[in-house]
């Protein structure tokens, strides 16, 4: 990543997170960018094409969420557009 001083930055980040009690849950915790991190991550939709995950964690004081779309393809396919 390029800084508005136009110097080089690289994010670091270190997070661990192996608990396999509960598929399709994933925690983690550790640091991003020197402050503590926690997230969880929950699959909501996962085919050979597509997997929709939703996450939320904290950093401080902080908290965030969101949902992330990842897919083999860049356009949906039409015969699992119900499914999703």
């Amino acid at each position: 990543m390029i800084a508005v001083n136009k110097t080089e930055i690289w994010v670091t980040a270190g997070m661990i997170g192996e608990d396999k009690s509960t598929p399709g849950i994933l925690q983690m915790d550790g640091e991003e960018n020197g402050l503590p991190d926690h997230q969880s991550w929950y699959v909501m939709y996962l085919d050979a094409e597509t997997l929709i995950s939703y996450y939320c964690g904290s950093v401080l004081s902080w908290h965030f969420e969101g949902l992330l779309i990842m897919s083999k393809t860049m356009t949906l396919n039409p015969a699992r557009e119900a499914d999703i």
